[in-house]
């Protein structure tokens, strides 16, 4: 419940923060099979392995938003 609370609170942030940059970084195919792997690992109900993806599609957002900035 913790985890799910917690990137409840990230995803409003962040959509607030960058709506108007999405496009600018990811194309609609990106977004969807960035998130399909948070499904799939999500799915595997591997507490690791679903902490991993989240990580990295964080980091991998930042250090886009990063380079653009």
């Amino acid at each position: 419940d913790i985890l799910l609370e917690t990137l409840e609170k990230i995803n409003i942030k962040s959509h607030i923060l960058f709506f108007d940059n999405w496009s600018k970084l990811y194309t609609v195919k990106d977004i969807v099979l960035r998130h399909q792997k948070i499904v799939d690992a999500l799915k595997s109900k591997d507490i690791q392995f679903v902490e991993n993806v989240i990580k990295e599609h964080y980091n991998e957002t930042g250090m886009k938003i990063a380079l653009k900035i």
